[in-house]
């Protein structure tokens, strides 16, 4: 057993009721991942594999730099490493040398990127409004944690960067879910589309985006009852590398697997988490019982953790201009209001992820 860095972003939500209409989109049933894209949609992404960020034994900071393109609307950086290691940016530098990230601070990024649970970690730019990617080469610096007998040896990390073309026009945005259910519980990959109860969880979901102008393409998948036991915190990797992530969507795990969430009911396990990168290691993990104790409630839920793993902070911490510390937004810490939506600019930020699909 081994310790990571750990930062996770949680929701603890009582009771919420809540009205909302359900809406159907195209939808698959898989053992495997590959969702076909809507015809109408357009990614603009594109993955291009990075250099090896290199450790030498008994280091634990490391440097590397990624090469930007002109015409890149945004991008997001993922590095993907050892299973027994943790890892957080100290350095994110633009081509002209302006610092948005310096010796762990983020200077000029009002909604840091967060930690890992796992060996993966992502930082998207921009990373505020009304920000224009700069092209050229961006430089970083990595700091990894571990065991005193992980960290005396040499490690290699595996780079991708991810970069999202500016639309020429834009009326509607897409963005793949895929939710994985286990054998054996009431809900499964085969009935989820047409279950009475999910219907509910998955309309209130879906309800909160199309307000932010975001339509929900879902697929299912089944995941073996082996896999849905009480993981620990420690342990949390293990579920993380074993499901069989659709690298072009959202992975929702539906299941009883961590003692916390019986209080807090969902977890994104990174924050921005990894997308579209094979390999790389995020998913968000939803409970079926305790405190949120309706459908509707667990929607909100799900849209509040799906905004984590998509880069949005907590409003506690959120320093964006229109950002209320409110439970009218999704993103407050605790309970929301059955009509909470995100503001005009974490809506911008949502749309910066190279995983949101743009409709022309």
């Amino acid at each position: 057993m081994h310790r990571c860095l750990t930062f996770v972003a949680v929701l603890a939500i009582t009771s919420v009721v809540t009205g909302c209409k359900t809406t159907t989109d195209k939808s698959t049933v898989l053992d495997h991942p590959t969702v076909d894209s809507p015809s109408t949609a357009t990614s603009l992404s594109s993955v291009t594999p990075g250099a090896d960020v290199l450790f030498a034994a008994n280091a634990t900071q490391a440097s590397g730099s990624f090469d930007v393109p002109t015409a890149t609307f945004s991008f997001q950086y993922v590095l993907s490493g050892a299973p027994d290691e943790g890892y957080r940016w100290i350095e994110l530098v633009e081509p002209d040398g302006n610092r948005l990230i310096e010796n762990g601070v983020q200077r000029d990024i009002p909604n840091p990127p967060g930690g890992v649970v796992g060996n993966t970690l992502a930082v998207i730019v921009p990373n505020k409004p009304n920000y224009k990617v700069k092209p050229g080469r961006w430089t970083f610096k990595v700091e990894r944690a571990g065991l005193p007998e992980a960290l005396q040896r040499p490690s290699t990390v595996k780079a991708a960067l991810v970069t999202k073309e500016a639309p020429n026009k834009v009326t509607a945005a897409k963005l793949r879910v895929h939710y994985w259910f286990f054998d054996g519980d009431a809900i499964t990959a085969e009935n989820a589309a047409s279950n009475p109860e999910f219907a509910k969880i998955t309309g209130t979901f879906v309800a909160a985006y199309a307000a932010a102008g975001i339509g929900i393409v879902p697929s299912y998948g089944r995941l073996p009852a082996s896999l849905n036991i009480a993981y620990s915190f420690e342990n949390l990797g293990k579920l993380v590398e074993s499901v069989p992530r659709d690298d072009d969507a959202i992975n929702v795990v539906f299941g009883k697997m961590i003692p916390i969430l019986s209080v807090v009911a969902g977890l994104s396990t990174h924050l921005p988490g990894p997308v579209k990168v094979r390999g790389a290691s995020g998913i968000i993990l939803m409970n079926g019982a305790g405190r949120v104790d309706t459908p509707q409630a667990r929607g909100l839920v799900l849209a509040h953790e799906v905004g984590h793993y998509l880069g949005l902070q907590h409003t506690d911490v959120d320093t964006l201009d229109d950002t209320e510390n409110s439970p009218t937004n999704l993103m407050y810490p605790d309970t929301v209001t059955p009509w909470a939506k995100f503001s005009e600019q974490q809506t911008q930020l949502l749309l910066y992820n190279p995983i949101i699909e743009f409709v022309p």
